[in-house]
């Protein structure tokens, strides 16, 4: 067992709910050692993220009207959005009650590093599907991007030096980000820590939101149109 880069929640940089409860230390002398890009890295996406989104919301997709395509996009949105949101409670129910003091490197996690961060990515996803927009998603593609590359490399320089060459053989192993389709290593039983999943329940009502926001959206966008 060891732990991810998500993982290291003792040592928080600020919130990090993008980042899944991986964290950075959270002094600010310490917060100054990193990189601009890293100390800078949400106002980075939101830079990115807002002439998409502007784009986005005063034009029309082309397809408008479609009802397959449509149809389509709907799909897209509520499979971006389940499928995210069950591979956060697969990786909770392993990693929860481990972060911090012990390296994972089973079940989602031997599948790639992050398994959190990548959940949160797929729920992101799902905001410019449901808005049927393919503008957007490319804005929420290239932000998440950069947010998630920044914070997921410095906290493995990090996780580097406290677990040396055991955390390096599982870089090598396993992918950072996007998972492996083959290859699961799972035990017959794991340790659950209830918390992290109630914790995780509470933030699945917030997405759970989504849905009714985007469409609020939208009718907004149609008066305003």
């Amino acid at each position: 067992m060891s732990v991810t880069a998500e993982s290291a929640s003792s040592l928080r940089l600020g919130p990090a709910e993008g980042s899944a409860g991986g964290g950075l230390p959270a002094t600010t002398a310490h917060s100054r050692t990193y990189p601009w890009a890293v100390r800078a890295r949400a106002c980075i996406g939101i830079a990115i993220l807002v002439p998409f989104g502007a784009v986005a919301f005063f034009t029309e997709p082309w397809w408008a009207g479609d009802s397959w395509r449509e149809l389509s996009w709907e799909i897209l949105a509520w499979s971006l959005l389940i499928g995210g949101t069950v591979i956060r409670f697969w990786a909770t129910a392993y990693i929860g009650g481990h972060k911090g003091k012990t390296l994972v490197c089973e079940g989602p996690y031997s599948l790639c590093r992050n398994p959190l961060y990548f959940g949160t990515f797929l729920i992101t996803l799902s905001i410019p599907a449901f808005l049927h927009s393919l503008i957007f998603a490319i804005g929420v593609a290239a932000a998440s991007s950069v947010y998630l590359w920044t914070t997921v490399r410095a906290e493995e320089v990090v996780l580097r030096q406290r677990l040396g060459e055991e955390y390096a053989e599982y870089c090598r192993r396993v992918p950072r980000f996007w998972p492996k389709l083959w290859g699961i290593r799972t035990s017959p039983r794991i340790e659950v820590d209830v918390r992290s999943l109630r914790i995780e329940a509470f933030r699945a009502l917030r997405w759970a939101l989504i849905p009714l926001v985007v469409h609020l959206a939208l009718d907004i966008q149609d008066l305003v149109g």
